[in-house]
């Protein structure tokens, strides 16, 4: 109970602090003709996910240049350029602290145009109130979706919040009157867009972007698949690979020899791996840990199969569906922004093992059919290439 009243109380100061920067910087700084610098930080586990965000919006014709602070290696991309906190500050005051020094220093000694977070807690609150403080604008990349508010932030990975004894609608009412601060609010998909709305927040600042995704990199191959099913994620327990598993176990009687792989890393990875040995699956589900080139394990699959509790619009999937895999994914979140029932793929409403295994013996039975939603997966996805996310942005900015 303390420990809520304390954040309440900070984000009260909080709140204080931006209207007090309100009445010293009225309104953003414009732009006539040039282009924006702009200033991002945040946590990311993987380059994979991080590349879609950045690279579309860093050629945005309206854009000079995109830096990158952070503790994680920055993959390389064209106009984007990383900023990495001096090791002895790292070892000084940790990784984060040393992150959001960094990210406060360069605000602050170089005004930059645009201030982004991704995430709101606690990168996306630090930039909105920068970008107040130096009559920016503000940027903030909902990768986490309504999750990232309600409750209080309970439900989130970040350490400050998550701690919270239960979940507080005062401080879920306080995190989405720093949301309506924001000049730009990027979400994943329809849901997240819906939820703001529906919370007072400006529908002109809200923007659906998922990612824009190379069609150089992502593309359908021509090669025989060497496995059946593939799923692409974090191992944790939202994303129900245990589900994924048992679908297999029900396939395998059908399909003595089916091949499924699992890439991704996480902290139920062994577990995992455990209960694929115990189902007598070991020739049957290969965990594959985390892959930079995800395409080319993509390309030796022919079903994507995703078994989550929740879901935005996914990056793994869109990533699929360009390289011609047609998904079979569970009926959650803002799946069905891309996914359309028997169209390009399938919806699993009820989402147990059973009904993904029929869906998915349907397709490995129905070559034709399988081909015919691949078509269909790979020309839906074509709206989230590079090219024509950077588009979106240049419409944007």
């Amino acid at each position: 109970m303390i420990y809520q009243l304390i954040i309440r109380l900070l984000l009260t100061f909080y709140h204080l602090a931006l209207r007090i920067t309100i009445k010293i910087k009225k309104g953003c700084k414009k732009k006539s003709g040039e282009r924006y610098d702009i200033l991002i930080t945040g946590t990311f586990y993987s380059g994979n996910w991080l590349h879609p965000h950045l690279q579309p919006l860093a050629i945005s014709k309206k854009v000079s240049r995109v830096r990158m602070v952070a503790t994680s290696p920055v993959p390389e991309m064209s106009s984007v350029y990383p900023v990495y906190p001096p090791d002895i500050l790292i070892y000084l005051i940790g990784a984060v602290p040393a992150r959001l020094l960094t990210f406060i220093w360069y605000a602050l000694k170089d005004r930059p145009d645009v201030i982004g977070g991704f995430h709101l807690l606690l990168n996306g609150l630090l930039a909105i109130f920068l970008a107040r403080l130096i009559g920016s604008h503000s940027l903030y990349f909902c990768g986490g979706g309504p999750r990232e508010v309600i409750g209080g932030g309970i439900y989130t990975e970040n350490r400050i919040f998550r701690r919270l004894y239960k979940p507080n609608q005062s401080i879920e009412k306080q995190l989405i009157k720093s949301i309506k601060h924001c000049n730009i609010i990027v979400v994943m998909g329809s849901g997240a867009a819906t939820f703001f709305k529906e919370n007072g927040v400006n529908q002109k600042s809200i923007h659906i972007i998922p990612g824009g995704f190379s069609s150089k990199i992502y593309f359908p191959s021509t090669d025989t698949p060497i496995f059946d099913l593939i799923t692409v994620g974090r191992i944790s327990s939202v994303k129900r690979i245990d589900t994924l598993i048992e679908s297999v176990s029900l396939l395998k009687y059908y399909f003595p020899n089916i091949k499924t792989l699992i890439v991704g890393d996480g902290p139920l990875k062994k577990s995992l791996q455990d209960l694929t040995i115990s189902m007598g699956l070991r020739d049957n589900v290969t965990f594959v840990g985390h892959q930079d080139n995800v395409a080319h394990w993509l390309r030796q699959a022919k079903i994507f199969v995703m078994t989550s509790d929740s879901e935005g619009v996914s990056q793994a999937m869109i990533q699929a569906m360009l390289c011609g895999l047609p998904p079979v994914v569970s009926d959650v979140g803002d799946l069905r922004d891309l996914v359309i029932h028997e169209s390009n793929g399938y919806l699993i409403k009820n989402r147990l093992a059973i009904n993904f295994s029929d869906r998915i013996r349907h397709l490995l039975i129905n070559e034709d059919i399988r081909i015919e939603l691949s078509k269909a997966a790979y020309y839906t996805a074509l709206q989230h290439s590079t090219t024509q996310t950077a588009s979106n942005w240049d419409f944007i900015l």
